[in-house]
């Protein structure tokens, strides 16, 4: 309405924008909070409403009717007394009792829901008695129902899901008195509570029992198998490393033969060489002692002798070969001759020596 038609309308209005937007509180659980009683007197006509934010204002006329406050600032109204209740426009939770019932499969369950809801008509908050306490026990019957229309297993696997909503979506599409009054409407339901079957839960522990079992056992034999094949596999490298050793050992053996072979011909070489030299050192003293000069010829022979018999000990095998065993040297390369064109030159030096040593008779 227009508040300049009427001077005192205006007057009305400029004293209620005045006041500001009245402040209201709920108590916790609570749909409805007092407002105030105000008075239209004859010749006004009309209530300038500070309404409050997001609550629903009901408004009392004086003869008891109850109609909804939409929009506030200045009202026509007739003269008389009224009052002035607000009603919470907002998301309201609450939770249930445990309810018992026996699902479809025989076994005996009881559940507890949290619950969201808020106010669907606020007129309809004051035509019922007490309407949470009924949405309450509405929500108590459809949750009986929910129950006998589930098997034990389906509302297990139910209540350990959090994303689970099957429960939500049976109790918001059952019509209940609470939803048919128009007084309070369900958003959201999740079960809170879920107190299991004992002889369905004895069977899902022993279920639990025997898997942990099973997986004990399964991880047992994997262990078992991991431990043969290591055993195997450690077993396959003691053989191989005794293999390897035989080798090894078998090779050692045959380089100590060589060793042997090639001390004995250096012992073998030096003790011709010793001879050699004894029966030389012999034929000169003879020759000395019987007067025999020692001529250019003698002398040149011996010369020649000495450096074959030095050309003689620097070879490691004068005479014989280094090794009896006709296979490659473990170093490379074929056996190693004997040098026996040294050692006859020595054989022939030494024998024209003693002839040119021995008295001519």
């Amino acid at each position: 309405m227009s508040e300049f038609n009427n001077p005192i309308h205006w007057l009305v209005a400029l004293r209620g924008r005045g006041r500001g937007p009245e402040d209201v509180s709920f108590e916790e659980g609570q749909l409805v909070a007092q407002g105030y009683e105000f008075r239209v007197r004859n010749g006004v006509g009309a209530h300038y409403f500070n309404l409050p934010p997001k609550v629903f204002s009901i408004v009392t006329w004086p003869n008891g009717d109850l109609k909804k406050i939409d929009q506030g600032g200045l009202h026509e109204l007739p003269s008389g007394r009224y009052l002035i209740q607000y009603v919470t426009a907002k998301e309201l939770t609450g939770e249930t009792e445990l309810v018992s019932e026996n699902t479809i499969d025989g076994a005996s369950i009881s559940i507890s829901v949290f619950f969201k809801y808020c106010v669907l008509n606020p007129l309809q908050v004051f035509a019922v008695r007490d309407p949470l306490k009924g949405l309450v026990k509405s929500l108590e019957v459809d949750i009986r129902e929910y129950i006998r229309a589930n098997t034990h297993e389906s509302l297990w696997e139910a209540s350990r899901s959090k994303g689970d909503k099957s429960l939500s979506r049976f109790l918001r599409q059952q019509p209940n008195p609470a939803t048919r009054n128009r007084a309070l409407v369900l958003i959201d339901a999740e079960m809170q509570g879920f107190n299991p079957d004992p002889k369905f839960l004895e069977l899902v522990r022993n279920i639990q029992i025997q898997g942990r079992q099973n997986k004990n056992d399964i991880e047992i034999l994997a262990q078992k198998q991991n431990l043969e094949r290591r055993v195997t596999e450690q077993d396959a490298l003691i053989k191989k490393m005794r293999l390897n050793a035989s080798a090894e050992q078998q090779e050692i053996y045959r380089q100590i033969d060589l060793k042997s072979i090639e001390v004995e011909n250096k012992r073998r070489a030096w003790k011709r060489q010793y001879d050699t030299f004894a029966e030389i050192a012999h034929a000169v003293s003879e020759a000395a002692s019987n007067g025999q000069s020692l001529n250019t010829e003698i002398m040149s022979v011996l010369a020649d002798l000495a450096e074959a018999l030095r050309e003689n000990l620097d070879d490691n095998a004068p005479d014989m070969p280094v090794s009896p065993d006709p296979s490659p040297s473990p170093l490379g390369g074929a056996p190693r001759p004997a040098s026996m064109g040294n050692q006859d030159k020595v054989e022939k030096l030494t024998n024209t020596l003693l002839t040119l040593l021995r008295p001519k008779g």
